[in-house]
């Protein structure tokens, strides 16, 4: 019986410490229960705020390529009107160099024109003017000419005169034969050398230098 009765008391205590330790599991259980419930809460509101950033931060990503693809647009065209204006401008400039050169090269070939036929008229200026002197030249050889037949002719006068007036004075005159007889020299034509220059006045002048020698 007393046995018993110890059996019992120490089932009891066993019962008492057990429930206590029941007790206390079931309050720690309870605890860890709150703690994870509070934890899952606060696990689920940080994925609702990383899901709503991750939102809006594919939202703002997504605006930030539409707008970097705008503005990559607006470059294309601004860079695209950019390098049509420079081509514009260069044909342009090209087209305007090239006017121009023609124009240019027609002023030239109008100089060129002009030089040529200055040059032939020069020319023929020249040769004219070579003509007019040599005439010139062949006239006076010809009044030179004619000046010293006259002369010869009041010489032979002049000596006929003296041969009568002698004969008449009964004075011993020199024969005929004796008379100094007059000597005809005649200059010898020369042209003037042909010198194509071009002169600083509108039309060259020659000066003749030949000298005349008459008598």
């Amino acid at each position: 019986m007393v046995l018993h009765r110890l059996c019992r008391e120490l089932l009891n205590e066993k019962d008492s410490q057990c429930k206590e330790k029941l007790s206390f599991h079931q309050v720690l259980l309870e605890q860890k229960d709150a703690q994870c419930k509070e934890s899952h809460s606060i696990t689920k509101q940080l994925l609702e705020e990383k899901e709503v950033m991750c939102t809006q931060s594919r939202d703002l990503s997504q605006r930030l390529l539409e707008d970097q693809g705008h503005h990559l647009e607006e470059v294309r065209l601004s860079t695209r009107d950019c390098l049509r204006n420079d081509r514009d401008l260069y044909l342009k400039d090209w087209q305007n160099a090239m006017e121009q050169q023609q124009q240019l090269m027609s002023m030239i070939a109008v100089v060129a024109g002009v030089l040529v036929f200055a040059l032939v008229a020069l020319v023929f200026y020249s040769f004219n003017t070579q003509g007019k002197e040599k005439r010139q030249l062949n006239l006076q050889y010809e009044r030179a000419i004619q000046e010293k037949t006259d002369r010869i002719v009041q010489l032979e006068k002049l000596r006929e005169e003296q041969s009568k007036s002698d004969s008449l004075e009964g004075s011993a005159a020199l024969p005929v034969t004796q008379l100094p007889q007059p000597q005809m020299q005649f200059p010898q034509p020369q042209m003037p050398p042909f010198v194509f220059t071009l002169p600083s006045s509108p039309m060259p002048t020659m000066a003749l230098t030949t000298p005349m020698k008459v008598g």
